[in-house]
């Protein structure tokens, strides 16, 4: 109740993280309907990637339907397969075991630390040392005897993990980096975007993401070939050509469509504002919860500029057991909080699949509210 009082005419409490619309959206979408740029990628798209490209400085920018569609091509162009594993963490969206088994892989979970919520640096190379063994050059599982591919890195709630470590045990074991920087665009981490560190990285543009196309992600590259085998898997294996249907490979239709880009075009022009109102927020919030001695607002990590994509409120664990009433009592209230993502590891689907010891996420899952995210 306390809550609802000091925030009811700051926060939009009745949605967690609601698209904010701008009075320029409406026009561009006009003028996209007028030009008849709709259905197909067009115009629109390719001026959605440049400015992307600029504003992340990745050099290929490759916009796509939507996030998980991009995680399963960015996979894909880097040539994950049948049986390979990908480790990623198990405190994580479906998204990325989903896009794994798209092209045949297994995910491997592993677990993430509480300073940055993504993925353990230390516990992680530890594991590899133990667990695996190099056959020519190729990391290999020692109890499934199957090569461990690549690791999907995950920007929790927009913030960065310590990527640098992880990009080191990649290199170290000679694993393939995909980010999973859906949540992240605006974050940086030493001053380069999420999604630029590994060969491969992925954005969102989800209605619920801190801009939007409607549905929408992209790929980033700096890869000149790995552009290209993206471009040909979203436009169906299709051979670039002015007036002749060539397919040569499976592919799929991917592309994200001129209406939808001439929105996120709009959107991107209000980016640096809302990132600047989230980090407001975040001190808005973290001030009412210092009254509060089991309770703490999630701090960006050290050497990031996180754009605070979630509010996250960690609860001390000796009154982690109340977290679902918590809950319960703020929905009651009108009021949207939830707790974060099941872990992977523990659903149907992927509950067999190979994992580490996930203490961290286990207890993180159990410590985690998130907050309605966006001022009014």
């Amino acid at each position: 109740t306390s809550f609802k009082r000091s925030f009811k005419k700051k926060v939009d409490l009745k949605n967690l993280n609601a698209p904010v619309i701008f009075s320029n959206d409406k026009k561009i979408i006009l003028n996209a309907l007028k030009e008849k740029e709709i259905s197909s990628y067009g115009k629109y798209s390719r001026i959605f990637e440049n400015k992307l490209s600029k504003y992340t400085k990745s050099k290929y920018v490759i916009s796509t339907i939507n996030g998980t569609a991009a995680l399963q091509v960015a996979m894909s162009a880097l040539g994950i397969n049948k049986n390979d594993e990908v480790l990623m963490p198990s405190f994580n969206y479906i998204a990325g075991p989903n896009a794994a088994s798209m092209c045949g892989a297994i995910p491997h979970f592993i677990d993430i630390e509480e300073e940055t919520l993504g993925i353990c640096p230390i516990k992680l190379e530890k594991y590899l040392i133990l667990n695996t063994k190099k056959n020519k050059g190729i990391t290999i599982n020692k109890k499934t005897k199957r090569p461990i591919k690549a690791i999907l890195i995950l920007y929790t709630f927009g913030h960065p993990p310590k990527i640098l470590k992880i990009m080191d045990i990649a290199k170290k074991f000679n694993l393939l980096v995909v980010e999973d920087a859906a949540e992240a665009l605006g974050t940086f981490y030493n001053k380069k975007h999420a999604g630029t560190f590994g060969e491969i990285g992925i954005l969102s543009f989800n209605g619920n993401k801190i801009i939007t196309t409607g549905g929408g992600g992209a790929i980033l590259t700096k890869s000149s070939k790995v552009a290209e085998k993206v471009k040909k898997l979203i436009n169906n294996g299709k051979k670039n050509h002015k007036w002749k249907f060539i397919f040569e490979t499976r592919g799929f239709n991917y592309r994200l469509p001129s209406i939808n880009a001439s929105l996120g075009i709009s959107q991107l022009k209000n980016l640096n504002k809302l990132i600047e109102k989230n980090r407001k927020l975040f001190l808005i919030y973290k001030n009412f919860f210092s009254n509060f001695k089991s309770m703490n607002l999630f701090n960006e990590p050290n050497l990031s500029r996180s754009n605070y994509w979630l509010q996250t409120l960690l609860l001390d664990k000796k009154i982690s057991k109340i977290r679902n009433k918590l809950i319960i009592n703020m929905i009651k209230l009108g009021i949207e909080a939830r707790a974060p993502w099941q872990l992977l590891s523990e659903t149907k689907m992927y509950k067999n699949c190979p994992k580490m010891n996930l203490k961290i996420s286990k207890r993180m899952y159990e410590r985690i509210i998130n907050l309605p995210s966006r001022f009014i």
